[in-house]
């Protein structure tokens, strides 16, 4: 073929490659990552760690309240396990201890809880927890216990319950915590009833480290929230395969606020935010609202689904 008819022909192929390549281009834009939608999923994360009983979590403090109205009280959870719950544990205990004194000059208990936990894929926990419980029966008088067998013998309907002060840390699978201060007050109905009912308002700050398939984010927080009829089984947390977590039902909702520092990675452009939530107990698993994004976490290990 002469130079001069293969002159149009090279032309034509050029402009479709040109043409194509264009379009290469243009498709293979990455999209650009929604703000709000990631900063949102580190609110969610990092609330789910706040709520998750493995963690010391408020489900671990609705534990601690259905302990409380035992026998044995609030104690170590080693070996207190039967076989069947056991296997129903995602993690192990170790290293739990619980101190308890009372106070009569209010009728109240002080009881400081130390606990270590090991799980699955590399979960691990350790974290601190010092309460004040008092017990109140049906006319308002404080009981030197839950039960007393002295004349008149009286169960208590209502227990205030507070956490006054902890400290702890969490290493899962997507984030890594320091836990800087906690606290609560809860008043507890129901607890001469097969199920407890609880309302009342805990706030904690923190430091998170979060990583996710965008990079990883340090996060330090303030959590403030309110517990909105939080109900569960008043049946000691290992007594049987009804887990606290499973058990659980009601609402969380609050304010959490973060200032962010980027490690790796710019996921999104936010330095700082303020999120309202709304965590929804069932079945195991809860579903929290953040700014409008809805997740899915796991009450248990306290991690969200999908990240």
């Amino acid at each position: 073929m002469s130079p001069q008819k293969r002159e149009p022909i090279v032309a034509l192929v050029v402009a479709t490659l040109l043409l194509f390549g264009s379009g290469c281009r243009k498709n293979s834009t990455a999209p650009v990552l929604n703000a709000s939608v990631n900063s949102n999923q580190d609110a969610a994360q990092s609330i789910a760690d706040a709520v998750g009983e493995d963690n010391g979590g408020v489900t671990d403090q609705m534990g601690d309240i259905a302990d409380a109205t035992g026998s044995a009280g609030i104690s170590s959870n080693v070996g207190s396990a039967s076989p069947e719950a056991a296997l129903m544990k995602s993690v192990s205990a170790a290293g739990d201890s619980v101190t308890k004194i009372f106070n009569a000059s209010d009728t109240s208990w002080t009881v400081s809880v130390s606990r270590d936990r090991v799980g699955l894929f590399g979960r691990q926990a350790g974290f601190t927890r010092t309460y004040y419980i008092k017990f109140i029966d049906r006319n308002g008088v404080a009981l030197p216990r839950y039960t007393t067998t002295t004349s008149p013998a009286d169960t208590a309907s209502t227990i205030i319950f507070m956490v006054l002060d902890g400290s702890g840390y969490t290493v899962t699978r997507f984030v890594s915590t320091h836990l800087l201060s906690i606290s609560s007050n809860y008043k507890v109905a129901g607890t001469n009833t097969s199920m407890i009912t609880v309302n009342g308002t805990f706030t904690r700050t923190g430091i998170d480290t979060i990583k996710t398939a965008t990079g990883e984010r340090v996060l330090n927080y303030t959590l403030t929230a309110n517990l909105q009829d939080v109900t569960g089984p008043r049946t000691p947390r290992y007594a049987s395969l009804a887990r606290v977590p499973r058990a659980t039902s009601g609402t969380i909702s609050g304010t959490y606020t973060a200032t962010v520092s980027l490690l790796r990675g710019d996921a999104y452009s936010e330095r700082s935010f303020t999120k309202t939530f709304t965590v929804t107990f069932g079945a195991g698993s809860g579903s929290i609202d953040v700014g409008g994004s809805k997740f899915t976490c796991d009450l248990q290990v306290g991690e969200t689904a999908g990240n």
